[in-house]
């Protein structure tokens, strides 16, 4: 009986983890936000626009990986859809949370950023968990 209980409590379990983590998606975040899976190479950005309007965008990126026992750091580099006419303000954006998404490690909670580059419609961004 134990055997059934613990063998239900492996398989039951992860399936409610993933469904509560997969709720909600990027724009479901407040700006700004940076959420890099780098097992998916995608990129979450939530950002506000000049105007204040939150604008996210959400999609194929090219994401690095830098994991070892002090730290776990993640980029991406996306490209704004050229039909998107939107600026942003120059500079960087700080974040105080921003997440990272490892395959077989699960997400880490750190701290990074991102730049909106609107002239050449590239978004670049990072996130670093201090262990």
């Amino acid at each position: 009986m134990k055997k059934i209980v613990f063998l239900l409590s492996t398989i039951v379990l992860p399936l409610i983890v993933t469904t509560a983590n997969a709720k909600g998606g990027c724009e479901d975040h407040d700006a700004p936000f940076i959420g890099i899976n780098t097992n998916m190479d995608k990129c979450c950005i939530v950002a506000n626009d000049v105007n204040g309007d939150k604008y996210y965008r959400m999609g194929d990126a090219k994401t690095t990986l830098a994991n070892n026992k002090n730290f776990v750091i993640a980029s991406c580099k996306a490209t704004i859809n050229a039909w998107e006419d939107i600026e942003f303000e120059p500079g960087r954006t700080n974040v105080d949370i921003c997440h990272i998404g490892v395959k077989g490690e699960g997400r880490f909670d750190g701290q990074g950023g991102f730049t909106i580059d609107s002239e050449d419609s590239v978004i670049n961004g990072n996130c670093k968990f201090a262990r």
